[in-house]
């Protein structure tokens, strides 16, 4: 079973991805904020992480960058609304396995999440 951690502050988002996701055969762990996504991968093994950009206390970089310290090799997708995350943030197409923009189209997503887990 694959384990993947879902990183999104806003409640009803957070909800439409378990939903999405619970059908298939994944552990998911589900966080609202850089702090606790970060206390989590810092103690246990994760498959693949989910997250949105903008969170309450920091960006998902914050957690990109943790990830490298701990050289952990985790395929993470980025879902955001800032079409100009490109030019504000170049380094991140280099740290993530995929840059998705909302609105996700859901065949779209499902295609991700599997290609990464069965890399």
């Amino acid at each position: 079973m694959k384990n993947i951690l879902v990183l999104e502050d806003d409640p009803i988002l957070l909800l439409a991805y378990r939903e999405l996701l619970s059908a298939y055969d994944y552990t998911l762990i589900l966080c609202s904020d850089v702090a606790s996504a970060a206390e989590y991968l810092s103690q246990n093994h994760i498959d693949l992480i989910i997250s949105d950009y903008h969170l309450p206390d920091a960006t998902s970089m914050v957690l990109l960058k943790l990830i490298q310290v701990w050289k952990k090799d985790i395929p993470i997708i980025i879902i955001t609304s800032n079409n100009l995350i490109r030019e504000e943030q170049p380094e991140i197409i280099a740290l993530v396995k995929s840059l998705m923009f909302k609105p996700i189209h859901k065949n779209e997503f499902y295609h991700n999440i599997n290609t990464l887990l069965s890399a």
